[in-house]
């Protein structure tokens, strides 16, 4: 009976480490999810155009896929925290 999980011994001089959903798990917990310009718009209460001025100045860390901006949820929280100010004690 042909195990279904992994990967073919043609294709991978891997076969029999990995099957693919293990793979699969395990990327997806180190890969952090990107999210688009509009989602990061809506979280943070910002124009398009304020978005890419943040982008222009650095100010914000995203990554450009196929030509398209995308930010890290990571990245969104940090700009939070930077710009985040103390109230006066």
């Amino acid at each position: 009976m042909k195990n279904e999980g992994s990967l073919p011994s043609s294709r991978s001089p891997f076969t029999g480490l990995y099957n693919r959903r293990s793979f699969a798990e395990s990327f997806e917990k180190e890969l952090e999810r990107l999210i688009t310009p509009k989602a990061v718009c809506a979280v943070l209460e910002i124009s398009r155009p304020t978005l890419s001025r943040l982008c222009k100045k650095r100010l914000i860390n995203f990554v450009k896929v196929r030509g398209q901006y995308r930010f890290r949820v990571s990245a969104v929280q940090l700009y939070i925290a930077q710009n985040e100010t103390k109230a006066a004690a």
